[in-house]
């Protein structure tokens, strides 16, 4: 049963090309666009040959980050340094994963396809502050 703090997709097929899937190890970053390995595959020539050793592509990323957002944000107004904290903490996994996608980002910054990134980022709320998703 996936957990309800993680971006899934609702009626996801069983079955999905490789292409489509990451192993069981970036469930956290790409859940919501998707499948996951059900099982961990440890011969690395397969992995390196479906492609499961690349970097999560950096849209995936964004997507997986906007999913985190809607799941965990809440809404805030005008300066959300001076709000209360939400009741709800956010898991510190998701916490650590969204850190991590900070920086799985910041390393794809100069990639061709990034512009897409800034485009699905653009006036989202993507930025963690305490317990809040701000733009």
């Amino acid at each position: 049963v996936p957990r309800a703090d993680i971006p899934w997709v609702a009626g996801r097929k069983v079955v999905a090309a490789p292409n489509n899937v990451r192993l069981a190890s970036d469930l956290m970053l790409c859940s919501h666009a998707m499948g996951i390995c059900a099982d961990e595959i440890e011969n690395e020539i397969v992995c390196e040959f479906l492609g499961w050793r690349e970097a999560v592509a950096p849209v995936v990323l964004a997507l997986q980050l906007l999913q985190y957002a809607s799941l965990h944000g809440q809404e805030v107004e005008v300066n959300p340094l001076q709000q209360p904290l939400s009741e709800t903490p956010i898991p510190d996994d998701v916490r650590s994963t969204v850190t991590q996608i900070y920086g799985l980002l910041c390393q794809q910054v100069e990639e061709p396809r990034f512009g897409t990134v800034k485009a699905q980022l653009r006036g989202q709320r993507c930025v963690l502050i305490a317990n809040a998703f701000v733009c």
